[in-house]
């Protein structure tokens, strides 16, 4: 099976508050692509639910401990908002 992320995307979400009105909240959407022989999946996902997918594959030894890099801390770029 090969993992790749082939991109990334700001989603904003909406959140309605009692009270507060409404506002919005921006999170980071990784696009990954799952491919195994001739299937073929992609799918987005929050930094996260990498972080349990790449743990998850550690644990069940799907993954080479030795060879798969550290996964990455998580880094929060803003824009002067």
């Amino acid at each position: 099976m090969t993992i790749e992320i082939i991109d990334a995307v700001v989603r904003k979400e909406t959140l309605l508050a009692v009270g507060d009105g409404i506002g919005t909240k921006e999170h980071v959407e990784y696009v990954i692509k799952l491919s195994r022989g001739l299937m073929l999946k992609t799918l987005g996902k929050r930094y996260s639910e990498l972080q349990q997918l790449h743990a998850m594959l550690l644990e069940h030894q799907l993954i080479d401990k030795i060879n798969c890099p550290p996964f990455p801390e998580k880094q929060t770029f803003r824009d002067g908002k």
